[in-house]
């Protein structure tokens, strides 16, 4: 008789299992929550990074354009006086031989 009293003190009850259960699926949701945070942590750092340098190149990039564009400009305005300066000239040539023609 002491031996069954013994195997009753030993052997779970139905609640007692459910809680043992209900610990394990715990322990086991916060294992999971943790690692999947970390790993969650873990893209956000790499998103940020690749934005950020994304934005650096785009910057640069956009930085690059204004020069350009600044050149552009730079060689129209030269175009623009060369171009003055080929109708003046033109127009010189053209009223010197009219000169020499009218003689």
């Amino acid at each position: 008789m002491g031996m069954q009293q013994d195997m009753d003190h030993t052997t779970p009850n139905k609640d007692e299992l459910k809680l043992i259960i209900d610990n394990a699926l715990l322990e086991q949701e916060k294992r999971i929550t943790k690692s999947l945070n970390d790993s969650l942590s873990d893209q956000n750092k790499m998103y940020m990074d690749n934005i950020l340098a994304l934005t650096d190149r785009i910057s640069k990039v956009e930085g690059r354009q204004d020069r350009q564009d600044e050149r552009l400009k730079s060689i129209k305005g030269v175009i623009a006086t060369a171009s003055a300066a080929a109708a003046v000239l033109s127009g010189l040539i053209g009223f010197f031989i009219g000169q020499i023609s009218g003689k």
